[in-house]
């Protein structure tokens, strides 16, 4: 699984979303909690110059909530969502 999420990543340098520019930071380690285990991977993370918050175009492709846990595993386990977001 982490394999498959790494390879939705393209490494672009930059991304425009919204008619902004958004730049990719340093690599980073992501996580998130399945129903068979917690999932570990490298993803690029994007930022721009007016929002301090920064996307993340693999996570949003895969469907992971902010709270690090995959549709599938908040609809079955509500309370995943306190496991917070890693990453």
């Amino acid at each position: 699984m982490a394999k498959a999420a790494e390879n939705r990543d393209d490494g672009a340098r930059t991304i425009e979303r919204d008619d902004k520019s958004w730049y990719c930071l340093p690599p980073s380690r992501g996580t998130f909690h399945r129903l068979f285990g917690k999932v570990e991977y490298d993803r690029s993370l994007y930022r721009n110059s007016t929002v301090r918050n920064s996307i993340c175009p693999v996570d949003e492709g895969l469907g992971i909530l902010t709270e690090g846990t995959d549709h599938q595993g908040r609809r079955l386990f509500p309370a995943a969502g306190k496991v917070g977001f890693q990453g």
